[in-house]
């Protein structure tokens, strides 16, 4: 006989926001364990369709250009959004910036937590597509899109529930040990926070749990016959993996639950790196940022804890790696105050000229010499009979500006009464790629489309390097970009800068401990997700 604790979940009544008690212990398990159960149940549901691959995949789909799974999604959640389902604390939608407002009267209520932004989704639906649907449902294509994406609706917006539900576990554990978790926020301690979270015997009783709830509901019995629809232990590690995006979510909510969290970045409010960070953390009011006029400051702010996070640019589609950042990364200190990758950011950076007034009234076209560099073909094509000047900063240009002097800059600079003239000044599109940088060991959970960072120096002897490279072939890391630069320790030596194709946490640590011994010195500088938005492979 199923013991009470096996039954199928029942149904209660969603409200628009969390109950009162949102923060008591028993009201914060008795949500988690219902999530759970939503959780194994949509999983076995979607492991009846095959992976129907052809839905994830933009415009495979006649008439939509994104992939149908996404178009699905976002018209569903705009229909979710105008009846008030994302007003509530407890709920984030996957597309913030393209839902409506809501048409019903908001109810009023206020919320337990400190104000905060935080949505992960990205990385959840990243996550959904790379590991959730190779583990559950079997090769091959169906046709039934309609029917499995509902399914996988259903899972990602179960599991965005229950990874953001930590915000409630972090505020609650917040409230009962304040002191505690006031001195690690204060300290800047992300790892002492996230030991502070991880209970292990906790989190094994929850896979256990799971696993027999994956095996009762998900076995079909038939005569004397025994079959699993999903295997249980598919289920557990994906359940596994909520609750390490989970912890991700508690960490980030509590080192903003003092004040505000303070991000440094290079350059002016109209940088690559300003946009890097809206991009980042849109629409986020509780962000204390600030500006730095080079990118050893930001990383130096970042070591010294004067800000949590630091984004600086490290790569163009026109002028390829930007050195002056790897070379700020090969210098930082190893161990737990080191400079680590915990994010990439890819940015639109084609310039525009920026002005007052009519394009036939310009003299003179200023900008810094990158800019007049990328837009030098541009401006001999179109405006070659008007004078250019050189100068130091994008501020300068943009204080330079007047009816006769206009400026190149990226678009987002043209505020009133300032406007676009020319949209494009270059010959293709411009992409920049800026790192979002933190202080010591990342901490976050694989996607399972992730990308990690290392350096490493090679001992001076003959074919170091084709020995290191080699090493890495034999443990299949796949490499997807490699260069060389000046050594710190010795002016007649290089080190290299790699980005390979994986995370740390998924058997890439032990494969770097292996290669270790053949280099000089070996670093992993952070690991983090993948950007959908690439630029493309044939201007990098």
């Amino acid at each position: 006989e199923t013991s009470p604790a096996m039954l199928p979940p029942t149904k209660r009544a969603r409200t628009d926001s969390p109950p009162k008690d949102a923060l008591s212990l028993s009201e914060i398990r008795k949500e988690l364990i219902r999530l759970e159960e939503t959780i194994i149940f949509a999983l076995i549901e979607r492991a009846q369709f095959k992976k129907n691959d052809k839905t994830y995949q933009p415009g495979a789909i006649p008439n939509i250009p994104s992939s149908f799974f996404d178009y699905f999604l976002l018209e569903t959640e705009k229909l979710h959004a105008r009846v008030g389902r994302y007003a509530s604390p407890d709920e984030n939608a996957f597309f913030p910036d393209r839902i409506p407002t809501p048409i019903l009267p908001p109810k009023g209520t206020d919320s337990v937590l400190h104000p905060n932004s935080i949505n992960i989704n990205p990385r959840i639906l990243n996550y959904f597509k790379q590991r959730v649907i190779p583990s559950i449902c079997p090769e091959g294509d169906d046709g039934q899109y309609g029917s499995s994406s509902t399914c996988d609706m259903a899972i990602v917006q179960a599991m965005s529930r229950r990874i953001h539900y930590g915000k409630f576990v972090a505020e609650a554990k917040f409230r009962t040990e304040t002191e505690r978790f006031t001195k690690l926020i204060e300290a800047k301690d992300a790892e002492g926070i996230m030991d502070a979270l991880t209970f292990p015997k906790v989190e094994q009783s929850n896979c256990e749990r799971v696993r027999e709830k994956a095996a009762t509901y998900g076995t079909d019995r038939w005569g004397g016959e025994v079959a699993w629809r999903v295997d249980p232990d598919a289920i557990v590690r994906i359940y596994t993996d909520c609750m390490s995006f989970t912890k991700d979510v508690q960490v980030e909510y509590l080192l903003r639950r003092i004040g505000q969290m303070r991000v440094h970045y290079f350059g002016g409010p109209f940088s690559v790196c300003s946009q890097a960070i809206e991009q980042q953390w849109p629409g986020d009011k509780a962000l204390e940022r600030a500006g730095q006029a080079s990118v050893e400051q930001v990383f130096l702010d970042v070591i010294e804890k004067r800000a949590m996070y630091g984004v600086v640019p490290i790569g163009n589609s026109h002028t390829g790696t930007d050195s002056t950042t790897v070379q700020q990364m090969l210098r930082s200190p190893g161990g737990p105050s080191q400079a680590t990758v915990c994010g990439e950011v890819v940015v639109p950076d084609t310039p525009a000229l920026i002005g007052r007034g009519n394009v036939g009234d310009i003299r003179v076209i200023v900008g810094t010499k990158e800019m007049m560099t990328r837009c030098n073909e541009a401006i001999k094509t179109e405006f070659g009979y008007l004078e250019t000047r050189i100068v130091v900063s994008d501020q300068e240009a943009l204080f330079s500006v007047s009816d006769t002097v206009a400026a190149l800059m990226a678009p987002s600079a043209a505020v009133a009464p300032l406007e676009v003239l020319r949209a494009s000044m270059c010959d293709r599109p411009v992409f920049t790629r800026c790192w979002v940088i933190c202080r010591g060991p990342s901490t976050s959970a694989p996607t399972g489309n992730d990308r990690t960072v290392v350096v490493f120096g090679t001992k001076h002897e003959p074919g170091a390097l084709v020995t290191v490279l080699d090493s890495m072939r034999s443990h299949k890391i796949n490499m997807l970009e490699l260069s060389s630069h000046p050594s710190q320790s010795s002016r007649h030596d290089f080190d290299f800068f790699v980005t390979v194709q994986g995370h740390v946490k998924d058997g890439l640590q032990k494969a770097f401990e292996e290669v270790a011994p053949l280099c000089a010195w070996l670093r992993v500088v952070g690991s983090y997700p993948a950007n959908d938005d690439e630029m493309p492979r044939e201007t990098c």
